[in-house]
């Protein structure tokens, strides 16, 4: 039970509202989003090697076999976390790009995309906001790494990230000072 598939995280939250937030409070909330990033991860690798295949040799059958194997990847991953943005988007991607699918539903599956990752953005960024003593130690960090960098690709600067940037540009003024 503990790595059963999220129902419909983003969904739920929506419904929740205020409460969206309590989605990711603990790590053991996030270990079916890491196994749903780890498909990915396999997915994309199965289809750089179907790419690399196909430019090599021209065997039909080990080829086909790479590109199931990557849908079943990207599938895998959605099945632990239905609204995965970036699974959602590489799957749109290899759909439009060996024209499985019509435009009509790439372009709703890159819709979908786009509104599961502001949703899953504002949800991490919710989670990073709260006192460090609201919740589990590391839970930011793993929020951060894979929700924000990993799952919506956007990097978070938060106000001691700002303060520590603030401070490494004033050393580099002051270095290069010095050597003059």
């Amino acid at each position: 039970s503990l790595l059963k598939p999220f129902v419909s995280v983003t969904s739920s939250a929506v419904e929740m509202g205020s409460d969206e937030v309590q989605t990711y409070r603990t790590i053991r909330s996030l270990l079916p989003v890491l196994i749903s990033m780890s498909y990915l991860h396999l997915g994309s690798h199965a289809i750089s090697e179907a790419f690399h295949n196909a430019g090599q040799n021209n065997e039909e059958g080990k080829g086909s076999e790479q590109h199931q194997s990557a849908e079943d990847y990207l599938s895998s991953s959605l099945r632990y976390w239905p609204e995965n943005p970036a699974t959602l988007s590489m799957l749109a991607n290899y759909y439009r790009m060996n024209l499985l699918r019509s435009p009509a539903s790439v372009c709703d599956m890159y819709a979908k995309a786009s509104n599961c990752a502001r949703i899953v953005r504002d949800i991490a960024i919710s989670v990073l906001k709260l006192n460090d003593d609201e919740v589990e130690k590391n839970l930011k960090e793993w929020v951060e790494l894979l929700l924000l960098d990993g799952a919506v690709g956007v990097e978070y600067i938060g106000e001691d990230d700002e303060s520590d940037e603030d401070g490494e540009e004033e050393d580099d003024e002051d270095d290069d000072g010095e050597k003059d």
